[in-house]
Formats: structure tokens, C-alpha cells, sequence
């Protein structure tokens, strides 16, 4: 019983190492398809500005019943 619970307790070990490659792997590539922090701003800007005319128009017909 001993001799199985060494095995098990080793097998598990290796299967949670090759979990844990497979996360780093993933957090790396993930990582590298991040863009920075201000190119994330500049988008978020770029659609809220494009999107601004749509919302007011939207809010005017709700607000006035057109």
C-alpha cells in the first residue's frame, strides 16, 4: 500500500508539472499578444469618439420621442 501511495503521490507530481508548462507556455504567448497599455488607451478613445454622434443621436430620440 505504501509502495502505491509513493507511485500515486509521484504521478500526480508529473501531471501537475506538465500543467504547470502548459500554463507558462500559454501566459507567454498570451503575454506577447498583449498590446501596450497606451495603444489599448488610444483605441478606446478612437471608438468612443466614433461611437459619441451615434450615442446622442440615440439618447435625443429617447429623451424627445422621435
Amino acid at each position: 500500500m505504501d509502495r502505491r501511495g509513493a507511485a500515486g503521490r509521484s504521478a500526480r507530481l508529473a501531471q501537475a508539472s506538465k500543467e504547470d508548462v502548459m500554463m507558462q507556455s500559454a501566459l507567454q504567448y498570451a503575454r506577447r499578444n498583449i498590446a501596450p497599455r497606451m495603444t489599448v488607451v488610444n483605441r478606446a478613445r478612437a471608438a468612443i469618439r466614433s461611437l459619441r454622434p451615434i450615442a446622442f443621436a440615440y439618447l435625443a430620440d429617447r429623451a424627445y420621442g422621435g
